[in-house]
């Protein structure tokens, strides 16, 4: 596996098919975590991490229904059976902010 240990987070991504999906799947529960509705969450960048399934760690750019944009971090979990969650979130980053591992 390049760039990436069994456990640890792999190379930061580009956006690329998959994990617009996986955004996709996961919007309406990002919008009930945080109470508001999105007219867009654009993904900037993303890592993978390898466990009994996999995580996401995504840095996207999100647009509520106000026209107010945020930078957020969001850790969503893909168990064995495909099944996806957001376990995590973390918002008002900054576009230079580093995408690490967090719980």
């Amino acid at each position: 596996m390049s760039g990436m240990r069994l456990g640890g987070t792999g190379e930061l991504k580009d956006k690329d098919e998959e994990i617009v999906k996986v955004i996709d799947i996961i919007k309406p529960k990002f919008e009930e975590a945080t109470g508001k509705k999105y007219t867009s969450i654009d993904v900037i960048n993303y890592r993978t991490q390898t466990v009994a399934g996999k995580n996401y760690f995504v840095k996207v750019k999100a647009i509520d229904s106000d026209d107010k944009e945020t930078i957020a971090h969001l850790r969503i979990f893909r168990d064995l059976k495909m099944n996806y969650e957001l376990s995590g979130h973390q918002l008002d980053k900054e576009l230079g902010d580093e995408l690490v591992h967090f719980e």
